[in-house]
């Protein structure tokens, strides 16, 4: 036999408790998803010269050709840009090198990549083996994890980094794709 339950009863008021508690832990998860996972993937080319022991600081500079992933609800879409950033850092240790990487990113489109952002980078090598591990993040939360394997440049020396960087897009209204 069923029982009526009355709306204002203790049962209807920890269901709807619980369903709020499901929806705001939803919604949490989906923040994080949406500043951890990466939307972005590109490659780069990056050049950097510097020396902490003479003069505290390195100039930095890259160019990276992106395609984005972005879902605004319209369908899944790819979005493709061209960054190029500048920056300056300051130096402990002394490095010189040129050569491709790798990178990924949150922003969902070469717009989010404008701007200012402060880095740390670990940089190493010696003739056409060098590896770089560089993270930006900007102001607004968009990160940029580059990473140059081991394989690719050329460099001399090593160092690690701390610094800020301007960020500067073209095709930033790029037409979207639809992904089929």
């Amino acid at each position: 036999m069923l029982q009526t339950v009355k709306p204002d009863s203790k049962v209807v008021k920890t269901v709807k408790a619980v369903g709020h508690a499901v929806v705001d832990g939803a919604k949490k998860v989906a923040s994080w998803y949406n500043f951890l996972a990466p939307h972005g993937i590109g490659v780069t080319g990056q050049g950097e010269a510097g020396v902490g022991a003479i003069y505290p600081g390195s100039a930095v500079t890259s160019g990276t050709a992106m395609v984005y992933y972005n879902d605004n609800g319209a369908g899944n879409k790819l979005q493709t840009g061209v960054t190029g950033s500048a920056g300056y850092a300051f130096t402990v240790g002394g490095f010189a090198g040129v050569g491709g990487a790798l990178t990924l990113t949150n922003a969902r489109s070469n717009n989010d990549q404008r701007g200012l952002s402060v880095f740390g980078a670990v940089n190493g090598g010696w003739g056409p083996a060098k590896l770089s591990i560089q993270l930006a993040v900007s102001p607004s939360g968009i990160w940029n994890l580059t990473v140059g394997p081991p394989v690719v440049g050329a460099s001399a020396g090593a160092n690690v980094d701390l610094g800020f960087q301007i960020t500067k897009v073209s095709n930033s209204n790029a037409p979207t794709t639809p992904i089929p």
